[in-house]
């Protein structure tokens, strides 16, 4: 995938996550502080501790799977 199409669909999911919080607020509960969010599309592989999407970050990382709906993965 080219960058700028990278780009366009990390975009994309951000609107479409800020509308998921909208209509259902209660999924903030919990969310760590200056925490990261991470999407992953639904056919990507939960990260391994031992290998993170973003080795240099030092705060907690959240992941929600990107399809039709977003659901939180848990630790």
């Amino acid at each position: 995938m080219r960058k700028d199409e990278t780009i366009k669909k990390n975009i994309g999911a951000t609107f479409d996550f800020i509308r998921y919080l909208i209509d259902t607020p209660e999924a903030l509960e919990g969310l760590p502080d200056k925490s990261t969010i991470d999407f992953l599309e639904m056919n990507e592989p939960l990260p391994t501790p031992t290998s993170p999407r973003r080795p240099n970050d030092r705060q907690p990382t959240v992941v929600f799977r990107v399809g039709r709906s977003f659901s939180r993965l848990q630790p």
